[in-house]
């Protein structure tokens, strides 16, 4: 990158690597060291310019989910700047980033959740990669069978009807979302009120038991989610529920033959 992108780049690496997004949700800080070296990764995307999302090493869930939203919304900064990203995951290997972090990283209190390639998109990507990202990557789940009505899972949502339609394409937003070998772990349950006339919430559950990546790819939905009604104009915000406060609603449920464990709730500020 150019010294000017750099710096705007890590300016935005600051900012939310603090509250209201570094450690926002699981009350412990992470952050996302900036590394200049050839990382050992795969697939291999020619990059020399990483950040290392790292956490506390005590394991601490929603600090994982705290990296997937933070890293998405500077994802999305290096977006808009014309820089190139590419979330890495499985493919990350943590001895080279460690070798590269040197005294930045503590074995005993640090902990590296995925990294994050960032540089100028090229167009000579190879053919096999190219063939991958447009087979695999271009095949999402539809929507009904990642939103929901009521906290069972059991009804696809109707993102069209009223009032639903209220969030218009945030849903989609949430469908292209980022995703560690096309996975789509995430599932979102709409909550109405006693009437079945009010939205109450959102509940995001996980259809994982993966204790990293499927957290990750929730805080990139939760991120994405933001992103969606801000756009929109429409506001809230993110909340833990405990299942008193969720109307005795199990923290795991069943759906499509999967488990699906709750882990975050939006609730809007004003009704929908």
């Amino acid at each position: 990158m150019t010294d000017k992108d750099r710096e705007e780049l890590l300016g935005y690496v600051k900012e939310y690597s603090e509250a209201p997004y570094g450690g926002a949700l699981g009350k412990a800080p992470i952050r996302f060291a900036y590394v200049e070296a050839p990382l050992t990764v795969w697939p291999v995307v020619g990059a020399r310019e990483f950040l290392v999302a790292i956490a506390p090493k005590e394991y601490n869930r929603l600090s994982v989910v705290d990296v997937g939203r933070a890293l998405q919304h500077i994802v999305h900064k290096a977006t808009k700047m014309g820089l190139g990203t590419c979330w890495i995951g499985p493919g990350a290997d943590h001895k080279s980033a460690i070798a590269a972090l040197g005294e930045r990283f503590d074995a005993e209190q640090d902990h590296i959740i995925c990294f994050c390639a960032i540089g100028y998109a090229s167009f000579l990507m190879p053919f096999f990669i190219r063939t991958i990202v447009g087979i695999v990557q271009r095949r999402r789940k539809p929507l009904s069978d990642l939103f929901f009505l009521g906290e069972t899972l059991k009804q696809p949502l109707d993102t069209t009807s009223a009032p639903f339609d209220q969030l218009g394409r945030t849903y989609e937003v949430c469908q292209w979302a980022p995703s560690s070998f096309n996975a789509q772990p995430t599932r979102c349950a709409a909550i109405m009120d006693e009437a079945g006339e009010t939205i109450v919430r959102f509940d995001f559950f996980a259809t994982t038991a993966s204790r990293y990546y499927a957290p990750v790819a929730l805080g990139i939905w939760c991120t994405q989610w933001e992103l969606g009604c801000e756009a929109l104009g429409i506001q809230g915000h993110f909340e833990i529920l405990s299942s008193e406060e969720r109307g005795g609603a199990a923290q795991v449920v069943s759906v499509q033959e999967r488990q699906a464990h709750y882990d975050i709730s939006w609730l809007p500020n004003t009704p929908l």
